[in-house]
């Protein structure tokens, strides 16, 4: 795994602060629709992904209801990984949501790292995910 930059900038103005609101409003709209799909995977050891993980509230709500699911959140820069892992941190639910990996979905490398992980080339991920989705994408 690359070294995270401390010091570098977020690629989206969007990852510099959460939104106000946004953990109360997800959890009583879009939660709810995606939990029975959340509830229908193989347990144990049921592995989801989250492209575009943002400031990681929607992997600490994901997390927090369903703990019994592994968590794999991502962003496209080490300043959104950061804010990942600090929020996953301060929930206190390290222990089913894995170190944010920096997945870039806007070019090519990112979606090639990401299959070299998948394939288990890298050391960063080394199993196949049985969900992949990606809120951030839609709102």
């Amino acid at each position: 795994r690359r070294p995270r930059d401390p010091s570098a900038p977020p690629a989206s103005p969007l990852t510099l602060s959460p939104t106000p609101g946004l953990a109360e409003r997800f959890s009583a709209s879009v939660l709810p629709t995606l939990s029975p799909f959340f509830a229908a995977l193989p347990r144990p050891g049921a592995r989801a992904l989250e492209l575009a993980s943002g400031n990681g509230t929607h992997v600490a709500l994901y997390a927090q209801t369903h703990p019994g699911i592994e968590w794999q959140p991502s962003e496209c820069d080490d300043f959104g990984c950061r804010a990942v892992d600090e929020t996953v941190r301060r929930e206190g639910i390290e222990n089913v949501v894995q170190e944010a990996v920096r997945v870039d979905v806007i070019e090519g490398e990112g979606w090639e790292a990401l299959r070299r992980r998948l394939d288990g080339e890298s050391d960063d991920v080394k199993e196949a995910f049985d969900l992949v989705l990606g809120n951030n994408f839609i709102q």
